[in-house]
């Protein structure tokens, strides 16, 4: 409090000196002007100052920290844990086919049947040929050991990329193998009775005639004379060779390397009209014709033809 006292007394002498200047009647020379505004803003900041450091010196605080703008924290983003994938796990490889297919001793027809897998039957595929040709080698369904198979007709289930890769058997010398069947006589006779007579079928409409049955009946024999052709590839085909069915109308072709055959016999032959005419094939189609194929060393048995005499 004493600062205050000594302030206000400064006060009052400025202001009396200020005014004993202003009054004195000696004074010739000018007297400067005093800035009373001036003296008082200086006079309010020495008071303020002196009641701040008062209250100061009473009520002492901690230093006030300079303020800082508060900086937002960071967002955490909530990752979501992603779900465990499943790698499905792929069982032993098998196969299966849609048309019946032949198992063999290497990739090819040159080698020797052993087998066959058909329509609804499944094996194991054991390994891959090691020139990625369309064959895999199977377990034999027909017998133990293994086989190779074709897979154009196949549809093969689980993982075959481990399976070991096979070298390509040697190739076989192709042996020869041959075709035979008979040719008959397809029995219906329109005179019997029954519905249908024995040996015949319904025919398509009534007032067709009794149509023979296709199959070789007791009592059916074979007829003889009949010239039958070979020739090689598939149907229509022939030129290779040609035979003459044998008393009980059986007939072969021997010594035949591995390939397919069209075997065919030609009503219109002179030599065959001459027997068959007039009457129809009944068996296996009404065009007298068969693809056969001829494996080394196979016989290929059962190739026959029915005709049907239409003076029966």
């Amino acid at each position: 409090m004493k600062k205050l006292y000594k302030i206000f007394a400064l006060i009052l002498l400025i202001i009396l000196m200020s005014l004993s200047a202003c009054n004195s009647p000696t004074s010739s020379s000018p007297v400067p002007s005093v800035d009373m505004n001036a003296i008082g803003t200086e006079v309010a900041s020495t008071i303020e100052a002196e009641v701040r450091g008062t209250l100061l010196a009473q009520n002492p605080t901690e230093p006030q920290q300079p303020s800082t703008t508060a900086q937002p924290s960071p967002t955490t983003e909530i990752s979501s844990t992603p779900e465990p994938s499943f790698t499905p796990t792929l069982g032993a490889p098998k196969i299966k086919v849609s048309v019946d297919t032949n198992c063999r001793t290497g990739p090819g027809k040159v080698y020797d049947f052993i087998g066959a897998l058909v329509v609804g039957q499944e094996a194991d595929v054991v390994a891959l040929p090691i020139d990625n040709r369309d064959y895999v080698v199977i377990q034999n369904p027909n017998a133990p050991g293994k086989c190779w198979l074709w897979t154009e007709y196949a549809t093969i289930t689980g993982d075959i990329s481990n399976l070991p890769k096979y070298e390509i058997p040697v190739t076989p010398t192709p042996q020869p193998g041959s075709i035979s069947g008979i040719v008959w006589n397809d029995k219906c006779s329109q005179f019997d009775t029954g519905n249908p007579p024995p040996g015949c079928l319904i025919p398509p409409t009534p007032s067709n005639p009794y149509p023979a049955n296709g199959k070789i009946d007791s009592g059916e024999t074979g007829i003889s004379g009949i010239l039958v052709a070979i020739g090689s590839g598939n149907c229509p085909s022939n030129g290779l060779s040609t035979v003459t069915t044998k008393s009980d109308g059986t007939f072969s072709f021997s010594n035949l390397p591995p390939g397919n055959y069209c075997i065919s016999i030609n009503v219109q032959d002179n030599q065959n009209s001459v027997i068959l005419i007039p009457g129809e094939w009944t068996y296996p189609n009404a065009s007298g014709l068969q693809n056969v194929t001829v494996d080394s060393g196979s016989n290929v048995t059962g190739i026959s033809f029915g005709w049907d005499f239409d003076l029966d």
